[in-house]
């Protein structure tokens, strides 16, 4: 009974199991020790395994033979067998009335091991550099949002000595000069604002292929007659919701980065496919919920791009062009968008095979309506006079709140203002039967400007307010959905653009 139960477990366990003499050569094994090598029973028995190329596995046979327990772990290449496998393996003496005549060894194919642990390395690097980009991110939002501050300083009082001299004036010129400045300052800042997903959009639903379309023209002069663009669109695509300038953002970074990795002659695809994301996907997705996705795939046959480049390829700033070729935000701007509307990107790429971007949108679903832009107001909202308004200004940076005091002055508007939130609730019940516009910041240290709005309108029920910040309005677009007499306006802004504010909030 007990030789039945020994050659029951000898041949059915689920580990490999083989027996040697005392000679190392091996006597018996079971279907699973031939599988795990990829041999056959008739090769491996009669095998010497103290004459092995392998000098750990034959060290390991050694030491069993000696009367010692001993482990086996790596690599092993068979030699009845063009097979490589990662094996765990543990010998064990075979002792009979105190003589050592062979020993035992259970074998374990590790492979799933392996590649559970490579995958579970995979995912903690991918959640290390998700995690890198966010806090890069939050750092580079807090810089612009400083810079825009900033911006705003120059532009305005730039704009304000400009309105009181005459255009015949020598420093007239020098004036626009600074405000081209301002411009072009402001409009890296609005790239780094992307990245950090927190730029003024004004999202809508669209159809991938009809902006892909529509700019398909553009693209092709973009790229320049030595590439062809090839497009592959689904006709059954889904509808998706996003800023439609930023999506063509998307498109034209992608294909200047693509133009500028083929050296010669190439060629782009764009392909438009839909794709349902399972939890497979989503699980190495921070943030990834299972769900249908219009997919849009990006491939260029370019220089391609090694592991060390694509690991830091959405860092803002960086690039491998050279200096004064590119500001490093390409690339970087296309995942804070992506981020931005929920969507996913992955990038695949080899030196000299090319580069595949692919981007996940989710579906489009109803969504709430908009908050107004001020710089979104039509031609009709334009011709209207602005009234004379009792406007509350309040604005923690007191060299921007001496700025917007001049440009509402000059505006023939009456102006109190104050850089304190808490100060302004004291003083209000003074003004409230006056007051009919706040002027407020979005971000202030001792109260943020929506709920400083909430207070006072308990008081002034006929309030309305224009929220200004060197952020977008994104992260406050719900409680502003809240608000129906509000007007968003993002620094740096010009009087006209206060002007505009003022008109549709009026």
């Amino acid at each position: 009974k007990s030789e039945e139960l020994f050659r029951l477990i000898f041949t059915n366990a689920p580990v490999g199991i083989y027996a040697f003499d005392e000679h190392g050569v091996i006597t018996a094994c079971n279907d699973n020790f031939v599988k795990i090598i990829g041999s056959s029973r008739e090769a491996l028995i009669g095998l010497n395994t103290l004459k092995l190329p392998d000098k750990k596995a034959v060290d390991a046979v050694q030491q069993s033979l000696q009367g010692k327990q001993s482990e086996y772990k790596d690599w092993y290449k068979s030699v009845t067998a063009d097979k490589i496998t990662p094996i765990r393996a543990l010998f064990s003496p075979i002792i009979v009335e105190g003589t050592i005549v062979g020993g035992l060894a259970i074998v374990e194919d590790m492979t799933y091991q392996i590649e559970a642990e490579a995958q579970k390395e995979k995912l903690a690097e991918q959640l290390r550099q998700a995690q890198k980009l966010e806090a890069i991110g939050r750092l580079v939002g807090g810089i612009a949002h400083d810079f825009n501050n900033i911006l705003s300083i120059i532009s305005g009082y730039a704009e304000l000595i400009k309105i009181k001299i005459k255009k015949d004036n020598p420093i007239y010129s020098d004036l626009e000069e600074i405000l081209h400045a301002t411009k072009r300052s402001a409009e890296i800042v609005r790239q780094l604002l992307t990245f950090s997903r927190q730029q003024k959009i004004n999202p809508k639903r669209v159809n991938p292929n009809y902006i892909i379309k529509s700019n398909e023209k553009m693209l092709s002069a973009m790229l320049g007659e030595n590439i062809s663009l090839q497009l592959e669109l689904a006709d059954d695509v889904y509808d998706i919701w996003i800023d439609t300038s930023t999506f063509v953002q998307i498109l034209t970074n992608l294909a200047s980065n693509s133009r500028d990795a083929i050296k010669d002659i190439g060629n782009i695809k764009i392909i438009t496919k839909n794709k349902y994301l399972d939890e497979e996907f989503c699980s190495m997705h921070p943030g990834c919920t299972p769900g249908d996705y219009a997919m849009i795939q990006f491939i260029d046959n370019g220089s391609g791009m090694d592991k060390e480049t694509l690991e830091r390829i959405f860092e803002p700033f960086f690039t491998t062009k050279e200096v004064g070729k590119g500001t490093g935000l390409g690339l970087s701007t296309v995942y804070g968008i992506v981020k931005q509307f929920n969507g996913f990107i992955n990038v695949y790429s080899e030196p000299g095979e090319g580069t595949v971007v692919n981007i996940f949108f989710p579906k489009y679903v109803e969504r709430f309506p908009d908050v107004i832009l001020a710089k979104d107001i039509n031609d009709k909202d334009r011709e209207v006079v602005i009234p004379k308004n009792k406007i509350l200004v309040v604005e923690d940076d007191p060299t921007i709140l001496d700025m917007i005091k001049k440009m509402l002055s000059l505006l023939d508007q009456d102006v109190v203002a104050f850089n304190n939130p808490l100060e302004l609730l004291n003083m209000a019940e003074n003004y409230k039967n006056q007051i009919n516009i706040l002027i407020a910041d979005v971000i202030m240290p001792q109260m943020n400007g929506i709920e400083l709005y909430n207070k006072l309108k308990t008081s002034i029920p006929h309030l309305k307010v224009i929220f200004i910040s060197g952020y977008s309005d994104s992260g406050y677009k719900e409680l502003m959905n809240d608000i129906k007499s509000s007007v968003f306006l993002q620094k740096p802004f010009t009087m006209d653009d206060l002007k505009e504010a003022l008109k549709k909030i009026s």
